[in-house]
């Protein structure tokens, strides 16, 4: 399905089934596909609701930078359009960050929020240092970016569990504009820090994240369910929980349900 939002096309699959709904946001360098494996071991009565963020997969982009307020007025406008009052909302890294960013503009549509290997932070100085070389990195060769990003994201063993849907995603986000990527690593690097935000947050709330996450290691994550009094749930796997854990993650979603 499509809508436009300010002349952008927003692709979305809007699987329409009960009352409740769930909101699915991917991460950097994915697209909506990523969940249509959980699709069918959900309740009958949970409505699903997979949005391509801008640049992302089918849908347009017009801003030099992704905010991630910018892309939650997508998701909200989305909800708008499917009539969509009030969802839970999953976003998996920096769809979490769009997660939170969306919660905090819109609260009264936000029932619950899921993180999955995600955070409330804003970079580090170092992660800014090293997201301004990648900017460098897609000027020069965009498709070695992308292979080592993506394989960055799994650890050592599951790179060689993991290699041929290793292989597809690369494939797919090869297909990215560079300019949709240099507009995404834009806003990470300016993102805020949600952390005060989310410890308020007073509604249900999930910290999902992998025991071997090379991207936000378990430990971090630890903390940061500390700092802001959630619910912490461990994976076996690293940063792609969705794919390398899904049985264990639906099982940890039905109390949506």
């Amino acid at each position: 399905m499509q809508t436009d939002f300010h002349g952008t096309p927003i692709f979305y699959d809007h699987d329409v089934r009960g009352t409740k709904t769930l909101v699915l946001l991917h991460g950097f360098l994915e697209d909506r596909s990523i969940w249509s494996n959980l699709y069918d071991s959900f309740s009958p009565n949970l409505s699903l609701l997979a949005i391509d963020l801008p640049g992302h997969g089918e849908s347009g982009l017009r801003e030099e930078v992704l905010g991630m307020t910018d892309m939650a007025e997508v998701v909200f406008h989305v909800m708008t359009v499917t009539q969509t009052t009030s969802a839970y909302v999953m976003g998996h890294s920096m769809g979490g960050y769009v997660a939170l960013a969306f919660a905090e503009k819109f609260p009264q549509a936000c029932e619950g929020l899921i993180l999955l290997n995600s955070s409330c932070e804003a970079d580090s100085p170092e992660r800014i240092v090293n997201r301004k070389r990648a900017l460098q990195v897609i000027k020069k060769n965009k498709d070695s970016f992308i292979s080592m990003a993506i394989t960055n994201l799994f650890s050592p063993s599951a790179r060689k569990s993991f290699e041929s849907e290793i292989k597809k995603l690369i494939k797919k986000a090869q297909a990215m504009e560079v300019k949709s990527i240099e507009a995404s690593i834009r806003g990470m690097i300016e993102r805020k820090d949600r952390t005060q935000f989310l410890r308020q947050w007073k509604r249900p709330k999930y910290l999902i994240c992998g025991a071997e996450d090379p991207i936000i290691p378990f430990s971090a994550s630890k903390n940061m369910a500390l700092l802001t009094k959630t619910p912490l749930i461990r994976l076996d796997g690293s940063h792609m929980g969705w794919l390398e854990n899904p049985s264990e993650l639906k099982k940890h979603l039905r109390f949506i349900e």
